[in-house]
This record gives structure tokens, C-alpha cells and sequence, in this order.
């Protein structure tokens, strides 16, 4: 039996020591390193604009800058990478987007402007379907955890949900990233295309312009400017596309997405309304697809809930008087490839295009 628990621990300890080890020292989402992330949001918050890498704890990010503002802008943008990029035009605008943010990355943002008494005039929520997938407060950056808890908290006024409980498994989640065979591949990537890691301070630049470039840039009303690699041609585009489609597996949804959970929707329809009774003017954004990404949607049954979201949206905006910008079909503002930076993103000039229109 000791020589079974000897060899147990030993096994245990050659397999995960390597693994915690690379995703600790590499960390190529710069999850376990907050210096980089307080420096960008220190130049930010100052007023400068900056070049930064794309990889980043972006609900980090936000606590940091949102917690730190001096100011309380009159609209924020929420949602996920399909708003990050939009030169929005209203008066004193900050961007509040993440990538591949779900519901509870919504309500993990409105509980951080909550918490810090920086709650807007106006909110803008882009609505991607693949947001209810996961409930109100399991969002996809683990950072903000706390912060959904405390505004589910607020809303039911239950004592479940209380700080405690939220920064426990807050803790919990963000420590399993050290043990994750995915994080672990990511870790492998950066070592073989970028060496090993250097002080992530020394990456953070400030700048004078937001024009595209070779690096990522930040405004400083937190809309994200992608690197020149960001834009890919026609034919890498579409080859993307072809790839997503013939692997039956697309971004978020994985193999489908049929039904929008019955809990989701309505803690969606909750967050809106509690953001109302605040007083709060609530828009809504539907951000266009690919076009062939967009015909799987609508000729696959496996695909069928994303056009059930916009049908869904449409409905309860049109009954609560809620603007609703966008669409999920690119053809109502004619898109095609060309107008696209990547198979899953607009240009930002066709993504503002896209925001102006109103079905």
C-alpha cells in the first residue's frame, strides 16, 4: 500500500509540477501577473494611449480601471469582442468590452460600476447568443466574479450570495487555470513562437495615435485598436470559414446551439430591468456574422438558437420600448468578406456601420 501511495504521489508530481510550473512562469494571458495589467490601466486612467500585447486579464483590466476613474462617463459599452472595437460617437463613452464575455460577464460589469458608484446614464449591451450559455454569474473572466455575485446579490437580496462566497470561488477558479491541459498548450505556443517570458512591464508603451499598427493598441476610453495581423485578407478569411463550418464547431457554440436556456434568459431580462428601475437607458446591439457563418445559423437546426436570440431580443425590446441597433444577418447592410477583419469581426468602420443601422 505505501509503495502504491509512493508511486501515486510520484506520478502525480511529474505530471502536474511541469504543468503548474509553465502555466505559473508563462502564463500567456497574463492571469497570474498583475504588473502589466496595473501599468496599462495606470496609463489608461491617465489619459495616455497604449501599446500593449492582446493577451491580458481583460476583467483585471477593468477592475483596475473602473475602480480607479475619476470620473463617471455617461455611457458604457458592454459585451464582447464584436464592441471593442466600435468608435462609438457618443458624448464621454467608455468601453467596458471583453473578449468572449457571456451573461455573467454583463452583470459582473454592471456590479463593478455598482461597487465603485460608477454607474451611467446609459448602458449598451452587445448580445451575442453564445452569452447564454452560462448564468448570471458564471461568466468567462474569472477576476470579475466577485463583482456578478455582488449585483445578483443585490438584485434577489439573498444572502447566498454574499462577498465571501464570491472570492472563495473566485480563488478556486482562477487557481484551476494553473492545472489546465488547455492553458498548458497556450503556454507551449508562447514558448515556441516568442521564447521565454520576459518582465511583462517592458511590453506597455505609450503612444501618440490610435492608428493601426503593429501592436494592439488601447484608447483611453477603453475601445481596442488590433495589430495589422488583426486584418486578414479575403482568401485567409474564407478559409477560416470553411474550416469552422466543415469541423461542425463554431466559436462558443462548439457542435450547436439549440435552445436558450429558460434561467438565462430570464436573468437577462432581469439585468435590464434592473438597470431601468435605476434609471438607467438601456440599447441593445446585435452585431453581424460572417455571411456563410450566418447561413449555417439559418439553414441548421443544430444552429437554431442563435436566430431564436434575435427573434427573442426583437420581441421584448419592441414590447419595452428598447432601441435595438444591428442584426445578426449581415445582409441587412449588404457585408461580405470584404468587410470583415477576421471570419468572426467586422472592420471597426463597418462594425460603427453595423451599430448605426436600425431594424
Amino acid at each position: 500500500m505505501k509503495k502504491f501511495v509512493l508511486k501515486f504521489v510520484l506520478i502525480t508530481l511529474m505530471t502536474f509540477v511541469p504543468i503548474v510550473s509553465c502555466n505559473y512562469f508563462v502564463d500567456p494571458a497574463n492571469r497570474f501577473r498583475e504588473d502589466m495589467v496595473s501599468k496599462v490601466a495606470e496609463y489608461l486612467n491617465e489619459g495616455y494611449i497604449v501599446e500593449t500585447p492582446a493577451n491580458m486579464d481583460e476583467g483585471l483590466l477593468q477592475e483596475k480601471r473602473i475602480s480607479t476613474m475619476g470620473y463617471v462617463p455617461k455611457t458604457v459599452i458592454i459585451g464582447s469582442s464584436h464592441i471593442m472595437y466600435i468608435p462609438f460617437d457618443y458624448d464621454d463613452t467608455y468601453n467596458a468590452g471583453m473578449s468572449g464575455s457571456y451573461l455573467g460577464d454583463y452583470y459582473a460589469i454592471v456590479g463593478l460600476l455598482k461597487y465603485y458608484n460608477k454607474m451611467p446614464k446609459r448602458i449598451v449591451i452587445g448580445v451575442d447568443p453564445w452569452a447564454f450559455l452560462r448564468d448570471s454569474t458564471d461568466g468567462y473572466w474569472v477576476s470579475l466574479k466577485p463583482y456578478s455575485f455582488y449585483l445578483k446579490r443585490d438584485i434577489v437580496g439573498s444572502s447566498f450570495f454574499s462577498d465571501k462566497v464570491a472570492y472563495g470561488i473566485l480563488r478556486g477558479s482562477k487557481l484551476m487555470e494553473l492545472y489546465s491541459l488547455a492553458y498548458f498548450r497556450s503556454s507551449l505556443s508562447k514558448i515556441k513562437s516568442d521564447g521565454l517570458p520576459q518582465k511583462s512591464n517592458e511590453s506597455v508603451a505609450i503612444v501618440d495615435d490610435t492608428l493601426v499598427s503593429e501592436k494592439s493598441k488601447i484608447a483611453t476610453d477603453g475601445r481596442r485598436i488590433s495589430a495589422k495581423k488583426g486584418f486578414q485578407d479575403i482568401v485567409d478569411i474564407e478559409k477560416d470559414v470553411d474550416k469552422k463550418i466543415s469541423s461542425g464547431n463554431i466559436y462558443q457554440f462548439g457542435k450547436g446551439f439549440t435552445q436558450i436556456p429558460d434561467t438565462q434568459w430570464d436573468e437577462f431580462v432581469t439585468l435590464i430591468q434592473y438597470l431601468r428601475d435605476n434609471g438607467i437607458e438601456v440599447v441593445l446591439y446585435l452585431p453581424a456574422w460572417h455571411p456563410r457563418v450566418y447561413e449555417l445559423f439559418a439553414t441548421d437546426d443544430e444552429y437554431s438558437g442563435v436566430l431564436k436570440v434575435e427573434n427573442k431580443v426583437r420581441i421584448f425590446a419592441k414590447k419595452n420600448d428598447i432601441v435595438v441597433h444591428g442584426g445578426y444577418n449581415p445582409a441587412n447592410n449588404n457585408f461580405n468578406t470584404e468587410d470583415f477583419m477576421d471570419w468572426l469581426h467586422l472592420k471597426p468602420n463597418k462594425m460603427y456601420e453595423d451599430y448605426q443601422s436600425i431594424q
